[in-house]
């Protein structure tokens, strides 16, 4: 990915002291330049970090991606 890209991070909204956000990939986005953001989801039955089903808001995914596409294209301007 190059500068000025975007890159969203779904993160679960349950957690404990085992499973909770990193920072590594906020971290590692702005040394490189990349636009980061993050959204929750709700697991939905068996919790199992690789295999468990969510819920992801789809009005708010459509939010995030527009915000994305439009601080690219405001980045593509200048």
């Amino acid at each position: 990915m190059g500068k000025n890209t975007s890159v969203l991070e779904l993160h679960k909204n349950k957690t404990n002291e085992l499973t909770h956000p990193s920072f590594l990939f906020w971290y590692m986005a702005e040394a490189l330049g990349i636009n980061y953001y993050h959204q929750s989801f709700v697991p939905i039955g068996k919790e199992n970090f690789f295999e468990e089903n969510c819920f992801i808001d789809p009005k708010l995914l459509e939010k995030n991606i527009n915000l994305m596409i439009g601080k690219n294209k405001s980045e593509r301007v200048n």
